[in-house]
């Protein structure tokens, strides 16, 4: 429990930082570099959505919201593609959208 806890909220920590650092971005005018900041993240958060073997134990609910979740990331980027610098997560989230793990 204490490991998962803290897993949790290391991640919630970064992600509190990725925030202030969009938000910073798009009140300084630089939409850019607060659009790459919010595309990173949503890979970032996809990422862990695909392990090697599946997650044991997710509830029904859990299954269709991380199936509902991929899906609107899927035809998001369906409508705006993008290369990142980072060539081995694209890759990391292509193989996500090619499979049907959550359905």
């Amino acid at each position: 429990m204490s490991f998962i806890l803290n897993e949790c909220l290391a991640k919630d920590a970064r992600e509190v930082g990725s925030r202030v650092a969009v938000l910073g971005y798009l009140r300084a005018g630089r939409q850019d570099q607060a659009v790459e900041g919010l595309e990173a993240g949503l890979d970032d958060i996809l990422i862990g959505f695909d392990p090697v073997e599946p997650y044991p134990g997710l509830t029904g609910q859990t299954t269709a919201a991380l199936g509902k979740a991929i899906t609107g990331a899927r035809e998001y980027r369906s409508a705006y593609p993008r290369q990142s610098k980072a060539h081995v997560r694209d890759e990391m989230v292509r193989n996500l959208f090619a499979r049907e793990r959550y359905k």
